[in-house]
């Protein structure tokens, strides 16, 4: 896996200017190539909470993860929503495509609420609140419960949507950033005693953050709902 990971971050670059240069070329190639990536990174960075350290980092890993995690399922959210605006109809596929994203969000949510300790379920709470995201959760709530053959009928279009969402998973990151220097901090300070681990934690670490930093998916669904909009 990590050779596999070690190729997909060295394809990055490539990929970020496929995107960038020639939105409206988007297909389901380049997206299942960042979720390709996206998966190998989250699933072992959660790996780690289990090669011995102490509990309490533990613990906190896997909280991290889960907070990945709902941050990733948010991204994907996010592009399931702009397809489904962009085809009219809601069809059974799209539907259980939302459904689902919508599901591993709030299921990464509730295991961070269960692994973090209460400081970091606190800042999550206080900082991820206000107007924008008590829309974002809103029109969640309404792109959720659309059935099969019925138009999504939010009060925005794609780019309000995607702006609403990029603007919670900011938030959300800047909590993740947060923790993870946290997480970063201990395991310098546990370094002498598991130095291997140490290791293997900081690379995944920084990896995940200078992956997120560039809001990979969220990227993806801000391009859609530029092309969509222009379009229009």
């Amino acid at each position: 896996m990590l050779a596999r990971i070690g190729d997909g971050l060295e394809d990055l670059s490539a990929l970020r200017r496929q995107v960038q240069d020639d939105p409206r070329a988007l297909s389901s190639v380049i997206l299942f190539r960042y979720r390709a990536l996206i998966a190998d990174l989250l699933t072992f960075r959660a790996s780690l909470s289990q090669i011995g350290v102490p509990a309490a980092t533990g613990n906190g890993l896997r909280a991290a993860a889960a907070l990945s995690q709902a941050i990733e399922a948010q991204g994907l959210l996010q592009v399931a929503v702009i397809r489904a605006l962009a085809g009219g109809v809601l069809t059974p596929a799209m539907q259980q495509e939302i459904v689902g994203a919508s599901s591993m969000f709030g299921e990464s949510l509730t295991d961070f609420q269960l692994s973090a300790p209460a400081v970091w379920r606190a800042r999550l709470n206080t900082d991820v609140t206000g107007p924008v995201v008590a829309g974002a959760e809103r029109d969640q709530g309404v792109v959720t419960r659309t059935p099969p053959g019925e138009r999504v009928k939010l009060a925005v279009d794609a780019a309000g949507w995607s702006a609403a969402m990029t603007a919670r998973r900011d938030l959300m990151h800047a909590v993740e950033v947060a923790i993870d220097r946290q997480i970063l901090a201990e395991v310098a300070a546990q370094r002498d005693a598991a130095r291997r681990s140490a290791a293997l934690i900081a690379v995944l670490v920084l990896a995940v953050l200078a992956l997120t930093a560039g809001g990979a998916t969220a990227r993806i669904a801000s391009a859609l709902a530029a092309g969509d909009h222009r379009s229009g």
